[in-house]
């Protein structure tokens, strides 16, 4: 969301944008209602809580399958996350403008990364994007969930290195 925030207002300083399970759209009533509660449970039990909660969306079938120590990582690391500090970033993803109308207005090579297995922002969501960003790539993730960079990461950064070689010269 940040990405696209600053692809809309400051389009000039961008040479490429990567965008990863994410999604242009803003949160509708009932998304907006779970934030809320979401916002309450960080406040009240912590980070931890929240994660536990949404663990089976946040990681794939396959990483929680298959990869317990991915489990046990991302885990570890929403432990270490303060609550206010999460009730906090609940509230800007809640109050967030609909990034799809600028979506045509991006100029740049764009890579779109999702993972094949993310109940959050699903591929349905990445395809959007990518159909009206000119130029997009769309590249699916298979055995990813939301958390692709810390599920797959080989294939995660093999598909950026490649987009910065290839559209970057990087």
């Amino acid at each position: 969301y940040v990405a696209l925030a600053f692809a809309r207002r400051h389009a000039h300083r961008l040479a490429g944008l990567i965008l990863a399970d994410t999604r242009a759209e803003a949160d509708g009533a009932e998304a907006k209602a779970g934030r809320d509660k979401t916002r309450t449970l960080a406040l009240e039990q912590g980070t931890a809580a929240v994660f536990e909660g949404m663990k089976a969306k946040a990681l794939g079938d396959t990483t929680r399958t298959r990869r317990p120590e991915v489990v046990e990582t991302a885990t570890a690391i929403a432990d270490r996350q303060p609550g206010a500090s999460t009730a906090a970033a609940v509230l800007a993803l809640r109050d967030r403008p609909d990034a799809t109308p600028g979506l045509a207005s991006i100029a740049v090579p764009t890579l779109i990364l999702v993972g094949g297995e993310d109940a959050i922002t699903p591929k349905s969501a990445a395809q959007t994007m990518a159909d009206k960003i000119p130029g997009a790539t769309l590249v699916e993730l298979p055995e990813a969930g939301h958390l692709s960079n810390l599920e797959t990461p080989d294939a995660f950064n093999a598909a950026v290195r490649k987009f910065l070689a290839n559209e970057l010269g990087s």
